[in-house]
């Protein structure tokens, strides 16, 4: 172990290693299963920022900043998802922090009076943005800025009522800001889920003014959570089309779309937050391509690329082993198979009578069955590793297969060990032989 510990650290890096222990502030004595739940939490938590961020309140450099921190929550998992490759991490990680060549993130915000707040909520402290903004308003500030980082921070920390009580004191604050409006169609949509308390913000935003961009915004995602997609992608293209030069509102309504498809994932019994159908995937991959259909910067295009990767046919490498052994041991009954149906002839013909016959011809029936049976659950195991990525990625997450890929597993699992079990078996046999057989 130490020849091998010798080798690794006599590598010399070529590129920065990013330090996951401290961002996502994990335990290094921790298994890799409790680190896994800490990782799940705070994809879970990253998910529901995005989905809470609207168009009047910095979505974009939010939005860039919250992707960014869910590839890096991804990285983490394919990492310290098995032993073997966290090992492989805490070594170059060690080597990294001698050599000086540790990445860390960083959030970058205006210096203005706002910095520190967009700074916590992006680091997850909610309570001290609540605790921030408040002050500054009961100081005598008003923006509608700091009640959108309060009801975003009550969102964020389940607590749905105190989120509502805020938008509706933003609204009474100002009546007729068409952001105040907005942020409370957002939350009354999100939060309780009344479309139609949420329809008639928006209804007073284009009251005060029927050409509203951030009201079409609204509007827009409204009809994507009602499941009217057509009628939201019309909503959306009427007004391009009335207003071809306004970037602003192509840029909002990209924000809101790409933030809806975030509540397309669903969190299961364990408080996972997954794509868990090939529906709500299609659904997702169309919503982030018409999202950049209308304004295709940088950050839209990454997300949509970093959506189809979840619909890529992909392999699940931790099949591929017993799979191999599925079909080794089916290889391996089908020979004895073979000489059991040839031996039973040759008993028959040469007049051994027809017990040895049948007796031959069982044999080479019931082995032949464990070697089709074999053979069957190989392919039935192969068919189930080759799956969408939403799908492998799913089990990466939870550690939890499909009913059917899990039954073919557990039998490729038995299937395999036996395997390996009688190869040791009969390599200490065939030593034991020569040890018997050689003289001395």
């Amino acid at each position: 172990m130490a020849k091998k510990l010798k080798s690794k650290k006599s590598q010399v890096l070529t590129e920065n290693v990013f330090d996951y222990y401290v961002h996502f502030k994990l335990n290094k004595n921790a298994s890799e299963k409790e680190i896994q739940e800490v990782l799940r939490t705070n994809l879970n938590k990253v998910r529901q920022m995005i989905a809470s961020l609207s168009s009047c309140a910095n979505g974009s450099k939010e939005l860039t900043w919250l992707q960014e921190e869910e590839k890096r929550i991804h990285a983490a998992n394919n990492i310290f998802r098995k032993k073997e490759t966290r090992v492989e991490y805490d070594e170059k990680l060690e080597l990294a922090i001698t050599a000086g060549r540790v990445d860390a993130a960083s959030y970058e915000v205006a210096d203005d009076v706002y910095a520190e707040i967009e700074k916590m909520f992006a680091m997850g402290d909610f309570n001290g943005v609540i605790r921030k903004c408040q002050e500054l308003i009961s100081s005598g500030s008003s923006e509608v800025r700091l009640y959108t980082y309060v009801a975003r921070s009550y969102y964020m920390s389940d607590r749905n009522s105190e989120a509502i009580a805020t938008v509706d004191k933003c609204v009474d604050v100002h009546p007729n800001d068409l952001n105040a409006l907005q942020l409370a169609s957002r939350y009354y949509n999100m939060c309780n889920n009344d479309i139609q308390k949420a329809q008639e913000f928006i209804n007073r935003m284009l009251e005060i003014d029927a050409e509203s961009s951030l009201a079409v915004c609204e509007q827009v995602y409204l009809y994507l959570c009602m499941g009217n997609r057509e009628m939201a992608y019309k909503a959306c293209d009427d007004y391009i089309n009335a207003h071809p030069t306004d970037e602003d509102f192509r840029e909002s309504c990209a924000i809101d779309m790409i933030s809806y498809t975030y509540r397309l994932f669903v969190e299961d019994e364990s408080g996972t937050s997954l794509l868990i159908s090939q529906e709500a995937y299609d659904e997702c991959l169309e919503v982030s391509e018409k999202a950049a259909s209308i304004f295709a910067d940088e950050d839209i295009k990454a997300h949509l690329d970093y959506t189809r990767q979840f619909g890529e046919i992909v392999y699940n490498e931790d099949n591929k082993a017993n799979i191999r052994w599925t079909f080794f041991a089916s290889a391996c009954y089908a020979v004895p198979a073979v000489v059991y149906f040839v031996m039973s002839f040759m008993a028959l013909f040469s007049g051994e009578g027809f017990l040895a016959f049948l007796g031959g011809l069982l044999g080479s029936l019931l082995v032949g069955a464990l070697s089709a049976g074999g053979f069957y659950c190989g392919i039935q195991l192969h068919k189930v590793s080759k799956r969408p990525y939403w799908q492998i990625f799913k089990y990466e997450l939870t550690g939890k297969r499909e009913k059917k890929e899990q039954l073919y597993v557990t039998i490729g699992n038995i299937v395999g060990g036996w395997m390996r079990l009688s190869f040791k078996f009969s390599w200490w046999l065939f030593k034991l032989a020569i040890r018997w057989a050689l003289p001395g």
